[in-house]
């Protein structure tokens, strides 16, 4: 008998039906979790059509998926910002992502921020990687 099985169930994907598939148990701990999408894609080889399965990463940008209450990852970007017109490009990039993430500060509403020399450390000290349950 196999260790690891993948397990695929039917989601409701913002009023679609879709297949969610994952590792259960998962294949290493820092895998734990994962839910991808498996669909079909179409293309075209010369004068014949064929078919692929495709495991997608798309889900991964969502949490809920197995509770079939999708919601966005909240994200958040620090960024150091010791060039007075950086606050040009944060702002501009802001209404772009804030139309494609959901904010991790709601209160501010802002993708990402931008941190002045004096707050270096603060900025260094929250730069680790962390993955956040759900």
């Amino acid at each position: 008998m196999a260790d690891n099985r993948l397990y695929t169930w039917c989601v409701s994907f913002f009023g679609e039906n879709r297949v969610a598939i994952s590792a259960i148990p998962p294949l290493a701990p820092e895998f734990a979790g994962i839910v991808r999408e498996l669909r079909w894609e179409q293309g075209v080889s010369g004068n014949s059509g064929y078919n692929s399965l495709v495991v997608d990463p798309h889900f991964e940008l969502y949490m809920g998926i197995d509770e079939n209450k999708p919601r966005a990852v909240p994200l958040e970007i620090k960024l150091f910002a010791d060039v007075p017109g950086f606050q040009n490009y944060v702002n501009e990039e802001n209404e772009l992502l804030g139309e494609l993430f959901t904010a991790f500060d709601i209160e501010n509403g802002k993708v990402i921020n931008a941190y002045p020399a004096e707050k270096y450390d603060f900025i260094r000290n929250a730069s680790s990687l962390q993955r956040i349950p759900g």
